[in-house]
């Protein structure tokens, strides 16, 4: 699959945790194996005093990636006291659409299935919200598992196609638009040419 730079995904990886935390990912994303797929990776810090610049962010992003660590003590991204990201996470599926949001959950003891399950029965939000949850454990960052790797890949890749099939049209409207003006000109500069011409001769004819 052959991506052109401006169809690249621009990618966010954002969090209320420090960028320090998220340089595995940061530098996982900028590898090899997204070359093809990804333009800009940036972290894109959230605090609660830079809401209008995270948005304002947020708008010249393709997909996001929502990070969280459990290093902070707790699971709680949403529906549950104190929740760190209810707003953030509303706001990155409303603007980039639900299927270009993942929730990252790091740094967790077990990261198996029925800790997502859980994760996921008493936070619906994230379902509602996002595409996927990913969980990491510290064994599964540093090679990335491949498993967890290639849900990222599908993930981009279907927000590739979705991006492409959006452009097309817009495209071939630009270049109707532009054939019809250049069409345009070309049989009014035509026109003018013979009525010129016409216009001459039966000056000369009066002569």
């Amino acid at each position: 699959m052959k991506v052109t730079q401006d169809e690249k995904l621009n990618v966010s990886v954002t969090t209320r945790a420090a960028e320090d935390n998220v340089l595995w990912i940061l530098n996982n994303l900028r590898s090899h194996p997204y070359h093809g797929l990804l333009g800009k990776v940036t972290y894109l810090p959230i605090n609660n005093s830079n809401g209008k610049e995270w948005r304002s962010e947020v708008e010249k992003t393709s997909f996001a990636l929502l990070y969280h660590t459990h290093n902070d003590g707790r699971l709680n991204i949403t529906d549950v006291t104190d929740s760190l990201y209810n707003t953030e996470l509303q706001y990155l599926s409303d603007q980039l659409g639900r299927q270009n949001v993942i929730v990252v959950i790091d740094d967790l003891k077990n990261s198996d299935d029925e800790v997502k399950d859980l994760i996921l029965q008493s936070q619906p939000s994230i379902s509602r919200w996002a595409k996927e949850l990913l969980l990491f454990s510290d064994k599964e960052k540093d090679p990335m598992a491949v498993a967890k790797q290639q849900i990222l890949l599908d993930a981009f890749r279907s927000a590739y196609r979705e991006r492409k099939s959006t452009w097309t049209p817009k495209v071939l409207l630009i270049v109707t638009f532009a054939t019809i003006t250049v069409a345009t000109i070309f049989l009014w500069r035509r026109f003018t040419k013979r009525s010129l011409k016409f216009r001459l001769w039966n000056f000369i004819s009066k002569e």
